[in-house]
């Protein structure tokens, strides 16, 4: 073999080399950045390469999912099956009886109710034909239904359009031919089968696409007759078993953990009518019950998150259907027809107040479907009239999420705060174990993400991130942050693991749990208690360790950074006051623990030193232990009682809004303000600042210990204080009327003394459950019970004083 020959060969073998190379490196890449198995990279590699093959095809088919299933029920033979069931004994010559009733309804109330007449779209033709009678509507129904052009489902990003279909075909039923219902159901078979398709696949995410295509499945699946569809028994059984799956998931977080705008704009509705489609489809089927608790659950999230600005408290990745507006009333509406609540009802009403076009106009043909004004309803239209109903704290996904709302009351100016420590679910969601708002007449602790694209710099390295929430990030310089190829750059930010961000492909609760302190590890924080008490307090702790790299699961194998991160709060409604206790183990004493919150404003502090930048955009430093934040009419004072050598931080202004310290070492600024793919758009809080509150005393545990006191028109002037056990094992924080006792992490079962000027109120937080307290004021007991929630309370008429004993016994 010639020298050219050996080189050509040798050119050929290291070129084929490396492209094999290249080839796997990227087919790992995309298996670990949106969690997929072989086989479905292969399949996403033949969509993009438009490969057409029918053996490929074959080979790479998926196995056909709940072919066995049992079906749950017998569907009811009878049209309509999703809407409107009373429409069976309708003579069809006459107004819909149900229909004329809730336009005589509308028009006493006077709102607003488009028929349809004259817009030759599928639905709005229906609801006139419903509505009027009309018989040039029948004509447009037929032609729309019969000449109705499908679209191609996929898994993650577009969506059958047979819901509309089959909802229309369910509602018109009766004026077909046979021949005509033929051809409807063969469109509509042609949907349901695409659906399944996609759900048959494990692309699809439970929370996220999947709940949509088992929805639109179900739709499908359940106006569908025998007479025109060969084995339907098996489509029904596999749509059903997707549906149900679906719901036991949002069962399983009731909050949407991809956060709301996620939840209203492309989930809720489809979900909500399948669920109708449920109940008004089936005879004798079991789980109808508890489709009307799922649905009854999820509609009382709506209320609680609803901040007092009429807008809800975002989370994920959100968008500008956070505002009520367009898309929540349909979905409440529906919901009503189902459970028959009054308080949902009453929400309902609210919403039709807050935006009298509450429906987007596109389908705002649905308000005489969707919306039952003969169901009865609480409250006179506002928020406020609904708060005899309500309580003033709640949790949602109680051990999946932990979404919690707290309030002190439900009129405008009152203090709402909201508390999440959940596990991870989606990819929309963010990494905020332990974060918490304020807000009061207007935003005082915010949420600081913004979102403005799915692969952009600042939601990749800032705003799914801990480091943008109100939580606690532990600083380990370099740590390795890089989850998958879509993470060029390494951002050190201090915060939690990044599990699923960018994408997942969870299927069903069971493997969830597969994933849960093992493969994924999507395991975060583990609420420990929940307790409230009338008006006097509402305590949460929370167990935050897993959501870090810790020492007994650290996904860089590197021993983990903490060993124990736990937080508490306690709210007093009457006082209005939070206090937030938080205790970190770290595994290395060189590793910085910061106590982070954001606000809209510059907070205002003394004795600031500008480290970096100018005193209105750049890093800022101080150690005073009083933080003054203001927005509008809203203001918070913060009171700083530990560490008592704090020194605290305020970063922000233009250039330092998202800063971030990307090495993890914060004793040179030398980082990024990620403001490439930040919006300013109106339905954010966009917080412009941080505070950074940390510890100099260089030792493996750090405790913070911080008041926050709300107030509108003039700020709280009054101090809280602190006071610390004799023997050291738990701290007391003194306000107007109340002494609230935090045992110290970890927990200490020793007798608690405390030298104690007389407050009307003792509570005692973090014992364990029904521990057996004692309290003696002065040798006095004064008290003797069990800890309910791990919390005892001691309500002290006669505010005496002296020295205070808590006896464990």
């Amino acid at each position: 073999m010639n020298k050219f020959m050996r080189n050509g060969l040798f050119y050929l073998t290291f070129t084929g080399l490396l492209v094999h190379l290249f080839a796997a490196y990227g087919f790992w890449g995309l298996q670990r950045a949106e969690h997929l198995s072989a086989r479905q990279v292969l399949v996403k590699a033949a969509e993009q390469l438009d490969i057409n093959n029918p053996i490929l095809s074959k080979i790479l088919e998926p196995e056909t999912k709940y072919l066995n299933f049992p079906f749950d029920g017998e569907v009811r033979k009878s049209h309509p099956r999703i809407l409107l069931p009373e429409s069976s004994n309708w003579n069809k010559r006459d107004v819909h009886s149900v229909i004329a009733d809730r336009i005589a309804a509308f028009q006493r109330e006077n709102i607003n109710y488009p028929n349809g007449c004259g817009d030759n779209a599928l639905m709005p033709a229906v609801v006139c034909w419903l509505s009027t009678n009309n018989t040039e509507a029948i004509a447009i129904i037929k032609y729309q239904l019969l000449n109705f052009e499908l679209n191609k489902p996929t898994a993650d990003t577009t969506y059958s359009n047979g819901w509309e279909l089959a909802l229309a075909y369910d509602l018109a039923h009766p004026l077909l031919t046979d021949a005509e219902k033929n051809q409807v159901e063969q469109k509509i078979l042609a949907a349901l089968q695409g659906t399944l398709a996609n759900l048959d696949e494990d692309f699809a995410s439970l929370w996220h696409g999947r709940s949509t295509h088992a929805a639109i499945a179900w739709l499908c699946a359940i106006v569908l007759s025998e007479h025109y569809v060969d084995d339907l028994d098996s489509y029904r059984r596999r749509a059903q078993a997707h549906f149900l799956n679906a719901a036991e998931g949002l069962a399983h977080t009731e909050a949407w953990p991809d956060g709301y705008n996620y939840w209203i704009q492309t989930r809720a509705f489809y979900f909500a009518l399948a669920a109708s489609a449920y109940l008004n489809g089936l005879d004798h089927a079991n789980n109808q019950e508890r489709i009307k608790d799922i649905v009854k659950r999820v509609g009382y999230w709506h209320i609680y998150a609803t901040r007092p600005d009429n807008r809800i408290e975002g989370y994920g990745d959100e968008g500008s259907r956070i505002d009520l507006k367009d898309e929540t009333k349909r979905v409440i509406d529906l919901m009503v027809q189902m459970t028959h609540d009054p308080v949902l009802n009453g929400y309902s009403k609210y919403l039709g107040k807050l935006h009298r076009d509450s429906y987007y106009s596109g389908y705002d043909w649905g308000i005489l479907l969707f919306n039952d004004p003969s169901i009865p309803a609480v409250g006179d239209g506002s928020l406020p009239s609904l708060a005899k109903y309500l309580k003033e704290a709640e949790i949602f996904g109680r051990d999946t999420v932990n979404q919690i709302y707290i309030r002190n009351g439900w009129e405008p100016n009152d203090t709402f705060i909201s508390f999440k420590a959940g596990n991870s679910y989606g990819h929309h969601a963010h990494y905020d174990a332990g974060h918490f708002t304020i807000f009061k007449s207007s935003p005082l602790i915010t949420n600081s993400s913004t979102y403005n694209g799915f692969f952009r710099p600042h939601r990749l390295n800032y705003a799914i991130r801990t480091i943008a929430k109100n939580s606690l990030i532990i600083e380990k310089p370099n740590e390795k942050v890089r989850p998958n190829r879509f993470f060029s750059k390494n951002v050190a930010d201090g915060g939690q693991r990044l599990t699923q961000p960018t994408g997942s492909s969870i299927v069903s609760i069971e493997q969830w749990f597969e994933n849960y302190q093992k493969g994924l590890h999507l395991e975060g924080a583990q609420l420990l208690k929940f307790a409230r008490r009338n008006n006097e307090y509402v305590f949460v702790s929370a167990d935050l360790t897993a959501a870090y790299n810790n020492s007994v699961y650290d996904e860089n194998g590197d021993g983990g950074k903490v060993r124990q991160v736990i937080r508490k709060l306690v709210y007093l409604p009457t006082e209005d006051k939070l206090v937030v206790y938080d205790a970190i183990s770290k595994t290395k004493p060189e590793y910085v623990g910061k106590w982070i919150i954001h606000s809209v404003n510059k907070p205002e502090m003394a004795n600031i030193e500008v480290l970096k930048g100018s005193t209105d955009n750049g890093i800022l430093a101080s150690n005073s232990k009083d933080i003054q934040i203001k927005n509008n009419n809203g203001f918070l004072k913060v009171n700083i009682l530990l560490p008592s050598d704090a020194t605290t931080r305020l970063i922000g202004g233009r250039d330092y809004q998202y800063y971030v310290e990307t090495d993890g070492d914060d004793t040179v600024f030398d980082g990024e303000n990620f403001i490439n793919g930040a919006s300013a758009d109106s339905w954010h809080d966009l917080s412009r600042w941080r505070v950074e509150l940390m510890s100099n005393n260089g030792s493996n545990d750090t405790e913070f210990l911080v008041s926050l006191a709300p107030s509108v028109d003039k700020p709280v002037t009054e101090d809280v204080r602190k006071i610390n056990s004799k023997n050291g094992n738990a701290y007391g924080v003194l306000t107007n009327d109340t002494l609230i006792v935090f045992i110290r992490e970890p927990a200490g079962m020793d007798d608690i003394v405390f030298d104690y000027v007389g407050k009307s109120k003792i509570i005692v937080v973090g014992l364990p459950e029904y521990r057996n307290v004692a309290i003696r004021i002065d040798n006095k007991t004064l008290f003797q019970g069990a800890a309910k929630d791990g919390v005892v309370f001691y309500d002290n008429p006669s505010s005496a004083s002296g020295q205070v004993e808590i006896g464990m016994n």
